[in-house]
């Protein structure tokens, strides 16, 4: 299917790279159909976010998000954006 050129270079190549080279010579109906597919698993992806959001959304009582965050207030870190230097 590719030149014996190619095959030299494949190690080299990530896999998005081996994949759109195989997508260029694919005719565009069938490029259409990955398209389509990779669409698909995006929202897969986009509805179990938001099953998994639904089954746990007020799952805390409101005493419990309450503590839930005290606890993120009193033990997390505070970025200052003051402090640039830490981002040279």
């Amino acid at each position: 299917m590719f030149p014996e050129s190619f095959y030299a270079n494949v190690s080299e190549m990530s896999q998005i790279d081996l994949v759109l080279e195989q997508l260029k010579l694919l005719p565009e109906a069938k490029v259409q159909r990955v398209v389509d597919f990779v669409r698909g698993l995006q929202e897969d992806q986009r509805i179990h976010r938001q099953r998994v959001l639904a089954e746990t959304a007020g799952s805390m009582t409101p005493e419990e998000a309450d503590e839930f965050q005290r606890t993120i207030d009193d033990h997390c870190e505070r970025i200052d954006p003051n402090d640039a230097e830490r981002f040279d």
